[in-house]
């Protein structure tokens, strides 16, 4: 039952920031921050990463948002089109962990403990929130 609770959370959270990109386009940037809480979220965050060397970044985003970070990342990368050769070469050099970590530095610097957690211009918004409430400190960030 955890499981299933945890990706249907992780479902609404991609819902909600598709939502917010179709929205807002033109004036929004989604910027991904690694928080890792354990070995699993890192090996998850480096292949994102290694995604985004070849361009696959939000295609990796987005098959570890539907099925949820297993160590399965060889086979995500095939099915999203990465040369799995150099995903795989990406993935055992540890090249991102200094990113990676310095991710999870800025994050405790600002106050983030947990995660999701969002910040939108200067405002931290932390937990799983409806969606009318980015929406509003997106229409309070237009306006400062």
């Amino acid at each position: 039952i955890q499981m299933n609770r945890q990706k249907a959370k992780i479902v609404d959270i991609k819902t909600k920031i598709d939502q917010l990109e179709k929205e807002h386009s033109p004036n929004i940037k989604i910027a991904f921050k690694h928080f890792i809480r354990n070995p699993t979220d890192k090996v998850a965050a480096h292949a994102f990463e290694c995604a985004a060397e070849q361009n696959k970044a939000m295609d990796m985003y987005r098959i570890i948002f539907a099925t949820g970070p297993k160590e399965e990342y060889s086979t995500y990368a095939k099915q999203i089109g990465i040369g799995v050769s150099d995903f795989e070469v990406c993935m055992k050099s540890g090249k991102f962990n200094d990113k990676i970590d310095n991710d999870l530095s800025q994050g405790l610097e600002i106050g983030i403990n947990g995660t999701p957690a969002f910040l939108i211009q200067d405002r931290l918004v932390v937990g799983l929130q409806p969606y009318g409430v980015f929406d509003k400190v997106i229409g309070m960030s237009k306006t400062d």
